[in-house]
């Protein structure tokens, strides 16, 4: 009886994860459990590509920079936090730069059926040309469409649709 109860339960549990191709990944704090005893949670990175802004012979384009980043429970999401944190003093010395502003906040995100769906403050507006705009348009939907579970990206400001940040 009790095998029952327990599928049908971890099935909710981990749904959302496989749902969104995140998966739960540890922190390296520390937990109680039901008992009083405290467990180390695992702590995990991971390289991944984020894409940034560089100038080759005066023509600008988005390029990737691998970059080892610390997984909170989705990669995908951690990918898309390090993209906004913007380049390291080392990639600019590089010639890396980007086109997001530094501002920038992700407010909401998830990844369901293909569609990454991210939420950003109003901070990543449109001020410039439509230069500007494709350039933090590329650097979002490069970085996110390098994983499996990504197929298209929507981008929203403040929890509305900007049609010129779409792809």
């Amino acid at each position: 009886m009790k095998k029952h109860i327990i599928y049908p339960v971890l099935a909710l549990i981990f749904l959302p994860f496989t749902l969104t191709g995140c998966e739960p990944v540890g922190n390296g704090e520390t937990e109680s459990i039901g008992s009083g005893e405290m467990f180390e949670k695992e702590s995990k990175s991971e390289n991944v590509r984020l894409y940034f802004i560089h100038v080759t012979d005066g023509v600008e384009s988005v390029a990737a920079v691998t970059r080892e980043i610390d997984i909170g429970h989705c990669i995908i999401e951690s990918a898309l936090i390090s993209l906004l944190n913007g380049v390291t003093d080392e990639e600019k010395g590089k010639g890396y730069s980007s086109s997001i502003p530094a501002e920038t906040e992700l407010l909401s995100f998830e990844v369901q059926n293909g569609v990454a769906q991210c939420n950003f403050s109003r901070d990543i507006e449109p001020g410039g040309g439509s230069a500007w705009v494709t350039a933090i348009r590329n650097q979002i939907t490069s970085t996110l469409r390098q994983f499996d579970e990504v197929d298209r990206v929507e981008i929203r400001v403040a929890s509305k649709k900007i049609e010129v940040l779409q792809p």
